[in-house]
């Protein structure tokens, strides 16, 4: 935390730091002299304190308490240095709250050492042990071994350091026989003696290893990172992708490491979460390591409830981006191949229409046995014209670009209208192919439909009728009006044809696929029932087909009748 006070007893500048340690607000910590904000047992050595900064001092080390809003205090160690000519002091405040109760819990129990169940062992400056309490001696052969104990060993530097008087406090961590302590280590200057205390930490060290054996086990990038955006803990495999060791990622801006960015970019989901507070996933690609990513960020927050820092999860997702885009680059040329054949056919077919028509008008009254060729000639032009319409429509329903035309539809006109290319087809298996609807002529009836896929949905059903039933059968379209609500138009297509398997029933609706007698009754693709039924559910209606094997097949569906309003 960062401040500015004055050499009158007010703080001039505050960064907001401040407001989330204090829980006061800038204009409440500036209105009032900050010695009202020191602890009261702390104040004579803060008045003393600033005194030798407006001397031209500086101000290194110095701890002191500050209160909070919610009437507790917190500890601050403060780095200080004044500018007599400004009257102005300007200060770095750290909170060593958790350090300080860490301490003092620590020296409550060291100053219990017999009945202390942690070791506790005195030695002096020399390295000679005075004391070891009877933790110390159950523990360890202490008192045998002296300073060359593995639990003391090391121990010479820090000693080296109180006889120079560059500190009087240390911590370490150490392990003995499998067992972890983190040792507390004291120099009383007065008594010149060095005090070691000792918590047993072992299980809190298996916890940490279990977890670090987890988190390096997880094949995707983890990374723990505070609030200033460094790295507080890294897995292998995210050490691995920036090229460093776990352990050298820690304190490293995520941003350098992961971006290779000076800062961090606006696009980065951690950079949304520190913005907002919030969770955020993203998809995005890493230029320096040539891959994209999938991101997770999981805010965690303090004991106030503000922000302290996130856990990040990243996978790589390259290979599937590849297939994304390989499918779609093969799903592009599937749809410019079928643009392209439906396109040439509809012109090559358009030509051999005409062409036929020319060559019948220049042979009036021909034979019998003239004319059947171009009979055959036009079933087959009907049977390519029918299979294009359906791949292209099967196409724009696939792409999504099939937009309906709605409007008022008379439902028996475009059936009419439809047989006029489908009876030939059914004359010349000498079928017998009908329509019967169950309301008089005279009364106007009306879907609200697309009248061109309305046609299609009817001319593949009676192509279909048409085509598997044997010669000399029977084919009948019902146009019937149901009660309601809602009042319905139900039309049905019934053949006295080969019939489907119930097992295959809805199979034959996906696509590219007809049973086995019926690839060997006439040609397909196996389209026609997959484009009706797609077209029947783009205007809210579903094919029904209720068929049995031998006995012929029915196919239906519904659509509401139109009300004028």
């Amino acid at each position: 935390m960062l401040c500015i006070a004055g050499f009158d007893g007010y703080f001039k500048d505050l960064n907001p730091g401040w407001e989330a340690a204090l829980g006061f607000s800038r204009a409440e910590l500036m209105g009032r002299p900050y010695l009202e904000f020191v602890h009261e047992a702390d104040r004579p050595a803060t008045h003393k304190a600033i005194a030798a900064l407006a001397n031209g001092g500086r101000l290194a080390g110095f701890e002191n308490r500050y209160l909070c809003k919610n009437g507790f205090y917190k500890w601050f160690r403060w780095h200080a240095v004044a500018f007599p000519e400004d009257k102005a002091i300007y200060a770095v405040a750290c909170d060593i709250s958790d350090r300080v109760r860490t301490r003092e819990r620590t020296a409550w129990l060291a100053s219990f050492p017999e009945l202390n169940p942690n070791p506790v062992v005195e030695l002096d400056l020399a390295g000679r042990i005075a004391y070891a309490n009877p933790a110390a001696q159950r523990l360890f052969d202490i008192l045998e071994r002296g300073i060359a104990h593995p639990w003391l060993a090391g121990l010479e530097g820090i000693l080296e350091d109180f006889r120079k008087g560059r500190s009087e406090k240390a911590e370490r961590e150490v392990e003995v026989n499998g067992r972890w302590t983190r040792q507390s280590i004291t120099f009383a200057r007065k008594l010149r003696t060095v005090r070691v205390f000792g918590l047993d930490i072992s299980e809190l060290k298996r916890a940490e290893s279990q977890w670090r054996q987890t988190f390096d086990t997880v094949p995707d990038l983890v990374a723990v990172i505070d609030k200033d955006s460094r790295i507080v803990r890294a897995n292998k495999a995210f050490a691995k992708k920036v090229g460093l060791r776990p352990e050298e990622c820690v304190g490293r801006r995520c941003y350098e490491l992961f971006h290779g960015l000076p800062r961090e970019p606006s696009y980065c989901p951690h950079a949304m979460t520190n913005a907002d507070g919030k969770e955020h996933i993203a998809e995005t690609y890493e230029e320096n390591m040539g891959a994209w990513f999938l991101r997770s960020v999981t805010p965690f927050r303090d004991e106030n409830g503000k922000l302290a820092g996130v856990v990040e999860v990243a996978r790589d997702i390259t290979a599937q981006k590849r297939t994304e885009q390989d499918l779609q680059q093969s799903a592009q040329l599937k749809s410019d191949l079928l643009s392209l054949i439906n396109h040439e056919y509809a012109n090559a077919l358009t030509s051999m229409k005409l062409a036929l028509a020319l060559l019948k008008a220049s042979e009036p009254g021909t034979s019998e046995e003239r004319t059947h060729p171009y009979e055959v000639l036009g079933r087959a032009m009907e049977n390519l014209r029918a299979y294009t319409t359906n791949f292209l429509s099967l196409h724009r329903l696939e792409s999504g670009k099939l937009e309906l035309n709605l409007r008022p539809t008379a439902v028996r006109a475009v059936v009419l209208d439809a047989l006029v290319t489908l009876r030939p087809l059914a004359a010349a298996k000498k079928q017998r192919l009908s329509v019967e609807t169950g309301f008089p002529e005279s009364l106007p009836v009306a879907v609200l439909a697309d009248q061109d896929c309305l046609s299609l949905v009817i001319s593949n059903l009676v192509n279909n009728a048409v085509k598997y039933t044997p010669e000399a059968g029977a084919i009948v379209i019902r146009i019937r009006l149901e009660s309601g609500p809602p009042e319905c138009i139900l039309v049905s297509v019934e053949d006295t044809g080969i019939g489907i398997p119930a097992a295959e029933l809805e199979r034959i609706k996906e696509g590219f696929y007809r049973t086995q007698e019926g690839r060997e009754m006439a040609k397909g693709f196996g389209v026609g029932l997959t484009v009706a039924s797609q077209l029947l559910a783009k205007h809210g209606s579903r094919l029904e087909i209720e068929s049995e094997p031998g006995q012929g097949s029915r196919f239906s569906f519904r659509l509401p009748v139109w009300k004028q309003d």
